[in-house]
């Protein structure tokens, strides 16, 4: 499958897009190349497109396990795949929405040196230490999580923290609400449920200089944001402006931080009220400069432009959009990586390789047309029935 894909990559270079990495530059500066080329792209260019979050793929060592927990404790709904040499996959269905979210085990994708194995039970035993009362126990990759209502539970929360460490994160020790995260099994993924009234749950105060202790769920839905471990969020929100179409809303941190605060940037869909949050948690790294390195790693295995792709691709936030040609012709504009890929006979997703992070965005359509920088179909991403949302 690389091969094909290498191949095909080569029949369809001489693009005008920067190779992944090509715009490194230091964490603390401003993102200038994208701020440079915002006025290459306005507003009124391309007719108005929304978005609608569609679910997530995410990298596992256990697929059946990782959804087994869903099952059990979200009540998530098992659903078939199409068959897929060479990986092994589990999906469910989350209850009262449309959103499926697809665990994937692949080896065939380099990792390269990068503990998987070890990253997720570091993840664990951080949780754990949190319940054992070792106090502002945190650590930057928890930041990876996606919002979803507390009553989406199976038998509450405290059925679920009898099977698994569960933490509540609050900023303030007198808010009487708490922001409570559990690990999905496997996964370098967690899930958080804002908990007006906790009970029975361990708390955790953290001190990472944030100005407000609002936290919990901004919108209605059941899954209302996707949140990313983010070594550069100025960047990562640049892409969701600039080619997404969100817009930028409040948020507690600033984009920029000092190196024992969280720095942080907040975007909304319009429409959905869908959020994507970008985090960086740099004073909870279990060494100085750990959330770069793991990022210069990930990437210096990733080039979409030359058709390499990497395992931790699979962690990924997918939408369902009609078009893919005008955030295909955004990404160009802006001189971002990325691919588009035959995900069946009758989809293309279009994958958006975030500068400077370790954040992989996915748009689907059943509006096949994309030509250019078509790759063969990747069948890992092939969900058949389910890409009907």
């Amino acid at each position: 499958m690389l091969a094909a894909i290498a191949a095909a990559a080569a029949e369809i270079g001489g693009r005008d897009l920067l190779p992944a990495g090509s715009c490194a530059r230091e964490s603390e500066e401003a993102p200038t190349a994208l701020m440079q080329l915002k006025t290459k792209v306005q507003r009124g260019d391309q007719p108005s497109e929304t978005l609608l979050p569609m679910g997530r793929t995410f990298l596992s060592t256990d697929p059946d396990a990782s959804a087994e927990f869903l099952v059990k404790f979200y009540n998530a709904g098992l659903v078939a795949l199409p068959a897929c040499t060479g990986t092994a996959r589990a999906a469910v269905r989350m209850p009262d929405t449309a959103a499926v979210i697809v665990f994937v085990k692949d080896d065939s994708l380099p990792i390269g040196d990068v503990d998987l194995r070890g990253l997720i039970r570091f993840m664990n035993k951080t949780l754990v230490r949190a319940v054992s009362g070792i106090e502002n126990t945190y650590y930057f990759h928890l930041d990876s999580h996606d919002g979803w209502h507390v009553g989406s539970l199976v038998g509450g929360i405290e059925y679920l923290s009898a099977s698994s460490p569960v933490v509540g994160y609050s900023h303030s020790s007198h808010s009487g609400q708490v922001d409570a995260l559990v690990q999905i099994p496997q996964t370098m993924q967690t899930i958080q449920m804002h908990i007006a009234d906790p009970v029975n749950i361990p708390l955790v105060v953290q001190s990472d200089c944030r100005t407000d202790d609002k936290g919990g769920q901004r919108t209605g839905g059941s899954w209302w944001k996707s949140t990313f471990s983010a070594a550069n969020p100025e960047a990562a929100a640049d892409v969701a402006v600039n080619v997404l179409r969100a817009s930028r809303i409040d948020c507690p941190y600033p984009p920029v931080a000092g190196p024992n605060c969280t720095a942080g940037t907040w975007v909304q869909f319009p429409g959905t009220e869908f959020q994507l949050h970008f985090v960086k948690s740099q004073g909870y790294q279990a060494y100085p400069g750990e959330m770069q390195a793991f990022t210069r790693q990930v990437r210096s295995l990733r080039n979409l432009t030359a058709g390499r792709l990497d395992r931790f691709m699979y962690n990924s936030l997918m939408f369902r959009v009609s078009l893919l040609e005008p955030f295909v012709q955004r990404a160009q504009a802006l001189g971002l990586p990325f691919l588009v890929v035959s995900t069946g006979p009758e989809e293309q997703a279009l994958f958006l390789d975030v500068p400077e992070n370790d954040i992989t965005i996915q748009l689907r359509s059943k509006r096949v047309g994309v030509t250019s920088q078509t790759l063969p179909e990747w069948c890992a991403q092939n969900l058949g029935d389910l890409s009907a949302f």
